[in-house]
């Protein structure tokens, strides 16, 4: 998935995605400024988590179908979260309570995996949760030195390269500053750090909902951020370089996968919490244009297309010659789906949105994600 610019919706009709914005205290409408605190959560995202409790609440790899379905909620946090970051993969991709424990858990893996005596250059305009993990490294021999700031609230670049040498493991800095809102020049820092073989990990909690994201053009070893930040619930996020992750010793139970993106992952994830992450994700997107990208293989693999005009749907199938016609019902369109198994899908689809809204079968969820960019509808089930 590729996410680009689009027409801005109306401020209000924004606001009306909102149920808190639609608030009175004394008699007036709430304004909510502490954007470096969180942001605001769509009704979109609210029913996403709402629903997966009604209706598959269950833990994971399990054989019936509802945890089935659990599994590919997790699948299409994963693929979603890729796509924003513009990963290279949903492997890379891995979830933790929020971003300070995620960081917290790799300073420890990296701390074994890193030679002792390394240096850890970390920022003065750093939120705590990018300081923090890394300070504690001290105790466990490494050397923390901090790259300072000008007095107009920006990065000492010339202090930064001065501490940058053979001995430094990792720099760790943020995408912008939380307190400030300084963005930082990540693209000379990847340059820099490339010249002396140092890991580059950036905290882009704040970043995230301002600016588009490109992991693989960065080119960074770790990036984090958190979802409560992009209109989803508390959730953080960890991208690690493919490859990269599998050769940390991080903290992990015996039964859990030692693979990525699984072995920092303790205990059971949030699977409500995850279904708002892909809805948050798609909230973004509805305000862009752009292509829809599948992850598999590095491959974009959209199995089925439905084309979508004023008046009519005219479905194409890809891999598949057992379509049903189109339904309208007022401003939505319904059209069925099946298999050689006999699996029958549901979509619906609104008009005015121009959002796939639902997807249902009679066999429990056979699709991996449906989307729409306003021209066509894709997804892809499945088995295929």
């Amino acid at each position: 998935m590729e996410l680009g610019k689009g027409e801005l919706k109306p401020l209000e009709s924004c606001r009306q995605d909102f149920p808190s914005l639609m608030r009175e205290y004394s008699g007036r409408a709430l304004v909510y400024l502490d954007g470096p605190g969180g942001s605001q959560v769509p009704f979109s995202v609210i029913e996403a988590i709402s629903d997966y409790y009604k209706g598959s609440n269950a833990n994971s790899h399990g054989s019936f179908v509802t945890s089935k379905e659990t599994d590919s909620i997790i699948d299409a946090a994963r693929e979603w979260t890729a796509a924003l970051l513009g990963a290279e993969a949903p492997e890379t991709i891995s979830f933790g309570q929020n971003m300070t424990t995620l960081n917290y858990s790799l300073s420890k893996a990296l701390a074994r995996f890193m030679e002792p005596n390394s240096e850890i250059l970390i920022t003065q305009m750093d939120h705590e949760a990018n300081r923090g993990p890394w300070l504690a490294l001290k105790e466990r021999g490494f050397t923390i030195r901090e790259v300072g700031m000008n007095p107009n609230g920006t990065l000492n670049y010339t202090d930064l390269q001065q501490k940058l040498s053979k001995r430094t493991a990792l720099v760790a800095i943020g995408y912008a500053s939380n307190a400030l809102g300084t963005v930082n020049d990540l693209q000379s820092v990847r340059d820099w750090t490339r010249q002396t073989n140092t890991l580059l990990l950036v905290d882009a909690v704040h970043y995230a909902p301002h600016f588009k994201i490109d992991v693989s053009a960065l080119a960074c070893d770790f990036l984090l951020c958190s979802a409560y930040k992009f209109y989803g619930p508390h959730v953080g996020i960890l991208y690690s370089r493919p490859g990269l992750l599998d050769l940390l010793p991080t903290d992990h139970l015996v039964t859990q996968d030692h693979r990525a993106p699984y072995k920092i992952e303790t205990g059971t994830l949030n699977h409500a919490a995850l279904a708002g992450v892909t809805a948050a994700v798609d909230y973004l997107a509805s305000f862009g244009q752009g292509d829809w990208k599948y992850y598999k293989g590095g491959q974009t693999q959209p199995i089925w297309i439905a084309e979508l005009s004023d008046s009519s749907v005219t479905k194409i199938p890809r891999n598949n010659s057992n379509d049903k016609h189109p339904m309208w019902i007022g401003d939505k369109v319904y059209f069925l789906s099946d298999r050689d198994n006999g699996v029958v899908t549901l979509f619906e689809y609104d008009t005015n949105s121009k959002r796939v809204s639902k997807v249902i079968n009679n066999r429990g969820l056979d699709i991996k994600w449906a989307t729409s960019n306003g021209n066509e509808i894709v997804y892809e089930q499945f088995g295929t």
